[in-house]
C-alpha cells in the first residue's frame, strides 16, 4: 500500500469517528467505513503522513517488547 494511500484511509477513519463520536460505533466499523470510502478523501491525504504512519506500523510497541524481553 502506498503513502497516499495510507494517509486516506486514516483522513477517512479519522472523519468517521470524530462524526459518529458518541454514537457507539466501534473501531471496526470505523476501519470498515475508511477501507470504503478512502477514495474520496484522496483530496485532503498528505504523502508525508502516509509515510510516517507506514514507518510507525513498522516500530514494535512497547507491549510487544516487554512480551519478547519476558520470553527471553
Amino acid at each position: 500500500m502506498d503513502a497516499i494511500t495510507v494517509s486516506a484511509k486514516f483522513a477517512a477513519y479519522n472523519w468517521f469517528t470524530e462524526i459518529s463520536c458518541g454514537k457507539h460505533n466501534s473501531q471496526i466499523e470505523a476501519k470498515r467505513f475508511a477501507d470504503d470510502n478512502w477514495k474520496y478523501f484522496l483530496a485532503h491525504a498528505d504523502q508525508g503522513l502516509g509515510r510516517l504512519l507506514i514507518k510507525l506500523s513498522k516500530i514494535p510497541s512497547a507491549r510487544n517488547k516487554r512480551g519478547q524481553e519476558e520470553a527471553a
